[in-house]
């Protein structure tokens, strides 16, 4: 189901056809939809700070996310800074998802840049392995620290601006 939507099926429809096709988990299948903002939260406000520091040194700033377009316009109107991003890479609209070759080519083909220049970070190792596999620049995200010190490792910032 979430894949589908990720794809760009429709949020809500896919969601209630789903539930209706499972009666047994109706309201568990329906809640995901209700309630998707509270699933999606808490923003990491450190991941937040990293991109912001990130843009003060120059640096373009994109979002390459599975995720609907419906689903997106709801975390864009509950979290207004997803509108200062400099680009948007979204599989349901680009109708193809994470981990497929042809996300990441629609991504370099759009910003014109060449696979080495691109840093990624992914909280799913076949989506790092599938961007390592074009040649991009990538860590696994597991924490805000984390990926600091590998912003730090690829020279994206410095000591200093990495302290959280």
């Amino acid at each position: 189901m979430n894949e589908r939507v990720d794809a760009g099926a429709p949020f809500r429809q896919t969601v209630y056809d789903t539930a209706a096709a499972h009666p047994e988990f109706d309201g568990l299948i329906r809640r995901w939809h209700d309630n998707w903002l509270d699933i999606a939260s808490p923003v990491i406000t450190e991941t937040l700070q990293i991109a912001q520091t990130l843009r003060a040194r120059g640096a373009a700033i994109a979002i390459l996310s599975n995720i609907g377009q419906e689903t997106f316009d709801l975390a864009a109107a509950r979290n207004p800074f997803l509108a200062t991003f400099d680009a948007l890479f979204l599989s349901g609209p680009m109708a193809v998802t994470k981990p497929s070759s042809d996300i990441y080519q629609q991504v370099e083909d759009t910003l014109n840049h060449s696979p080495e220049t691109l840093f990624f970070t992914d909280d799913r190792v076949e989506n790092i392995d599938a961007a390592d596999r074009r040649g991009w620049q990538t860590h696994l995200f597991q924490s805000p620290q984390g990926l600091a010190q590998a912003l730090v490792a690829h020279g994206l910032l410095t000591l200093a601006e990495a302290s959280l």
